[in-house]
């Protein structure tokens, strides 16, 4: 009996193993507060972390790399330039070019997160999309003569992304931040409310502090969510905390370049 029941111990240890992080992580997926990983099967090996944060990395880069190189084709090309005008200036249609396939897109991918080769077929279509919604920004901007101040903001938005993912990574161990994720919620539902006032009491001063509120918020996401890169996600969460970062990159991105045009 003894015997049977050491097995059965065995056993259920092994499977116990065998569960992804997204099996243990279940019942806790909201911001509010993220246990640390050894409640959640988070990486606890140094190669087996280094790895997983490699692969984060990689994804992020080439996400980058798609984003900018669309990007330019916005301002640069003629043809998607003016594409990209007559997309803004009717709302509904941007949003049905480039809202509507983003959430159809995003909805796929969080269903085949983990099924590899349609993740990353997905994964591709993803940023694709993100940046087809961030090009005609950029390509506005060419527009008016303010091609610059796109480059400037990627500079400073790469700059601060660097020195607190460096940050986290070097005191990350020594912390938890798990309850920053209900922090920051609260915070983005204040900014939401902020932007439905704006439209009704527009005022420049207004849109200059909004902006850097959103900045700061989303700078706030980077460390949030690089934090849980290196205490929370398990090894076969890649996926989804290149996606959690390059969002973040993006707003960010977004209001600095707002603080930019704003302050003109």
């Amino acid at each position: 009996m003894a015997t049977s029941a050491g097995g059965a111990d065995l056993e259920a240890s092994m499977l116990e193993k065998k569960k992804t992080g997204s099996d243990l992580r279940k019942g806790y997926t909201s911001h509010w507060h993220v246990p640390k990983h050894e409640h959640l099967g988070g990486i606890s090996g140094d190669a087996v972390k280094a790895g997983f944060r490699k692969k984060v990395y990689a994804i992020l880069s080439i996400q980058i790399g798609i984003t900018g190189a669309i990007c330019m084709a916005f301002m640069y090309s003629p043809i998607l330039n003016d594409f990209a005008l007559q997309l803004l200036s009717n709302n509904i249609v941007f949003g049905c070019v480039t809202i509507v396939p983003l959430v159809i897109i995003t909805c796929f991918l969080m269903a085949q997160k983990n099924n590899y080769p349609a993740n990353a077929g997905l994964l591709v279509l993803f940023t694709v999309a993100n940046s087809v919604t961030l090009g005609p920004v950029c390509a506005l901007f060419a527009k008016v003569g303010m091609a610059s101040l796109v480059l400037e903001a990627f500079v400073i938005t790469m700059g601060v992304f660097f020195g607190l993912t460096a940050f986290v990574m070097l005191v990350g161990d020594r912390l938890d931040l798990g309850l920053l994720g209900g922090f920051f919620f609260v915070m983005l539902l204040a900014m939401l409310t902020t932007a439905v006032v704006g439209i009704f009491i527009p005022s420049v001063t207004q849109n200059i502090l909004y902006a850097s509120a959103g900045a700061v918020l989303f700078a706030g996401y980077i460390i949030f969510d690089t934090w849980r890169i290196e205490q929370v996600f398990g090894p076969d969460d890649y996926i989804i905390a290149a996606i959690e970062i390059y969002l973040d990159l993006i707003n960010m991105f977004l209001y600095i370049l707002q603080i930019l045009a704003e302050s003109k």
